[in-house]
């Protein structure tokens, strides 16, 4: 505003989780400069308003899209796979979560289901796709959890479409989200979620 600036535009992409009281102060106060908002889903804006103090008027929903031709199962995807997923079983036995590696995506609870699973289905593997401050305590909980040789971590090496063809079942365990891409990504594959 002191810029001379006559429109500013905010978004919300998601349901606030990270804010804290101060946060919050803040956001209430620079929502008053604010002309619109985009929030990607209902409940991001829902959470604007209600967390936020946003006036409902200002907010605009425009949800996330996918390139759906980008994730056509049907399409080859060029791409040198490193050595270390070359014993990657047969996409059927393969349960794949995208998301990065963040306390946020609660990657723990789908270890934790990767093993009870492990226990049951002796060639299932787990595929990590997406790469983050997580990955070596993700690591270690894999080892704890007894299931290390069938977990694989993408580290946010390849595309995104060349991995989601080599899982069969796409997972999201977040604690929170707005409107997930992965899950519209998954959907796009042709992947049951």
């Amino acid at each position: 505003r002191m810029a001379g600036v006559r429109h500013i535009l905010t978004s919300r992409r998601d349901i606030g989780y990270y804010h804290t009281p101060r946060s919050l102060k803040l956001m209430r106060v620079l929502n008053r400069l604010t002309t619109r908002v985009t929030a990607n889903c209902q409940a991001a804006a829902d959470a604007a308003v209600s967390l936020e103090g946003l006036d409902p008027a200002k907010i605009d929903i425009l949800y996330n899209g996918v390139d759906q031709h980008r994730f056509d199962p049907s399409r080859q995807h060029d791409y040198i796979v490193p050595e270390r997923f070359r014993d990657l079983p047969d996409r059927s036995r393969v349960v794949g979560m995208l998301a990065n590696y963040r306390p946020v995506k609660d990657y723990p609870l789908f270890l934790e289901s990767a093993a009870a699973v492990a226990a049951s289905v002796p060639d299932a593997a787990f595929l990590l796709i997406g790469a983050g401050p997580q990955k070596a305590e993700l690591e270690i909980l894999a080892e704890r959890l007894g299931i290390a040789s069938r977990v694989y971590f993408t580290n946010g090496e390849g595309p995104v479409p060349y991995w989601l063809q080599r899982i069969g079942i796409g997972c999201l365990t977040s604690s929170s989200e707005g409107f997930s891409n992965s899950i519209l990504e998954y959907m796009a594959a042709g992947l049951p979620v």
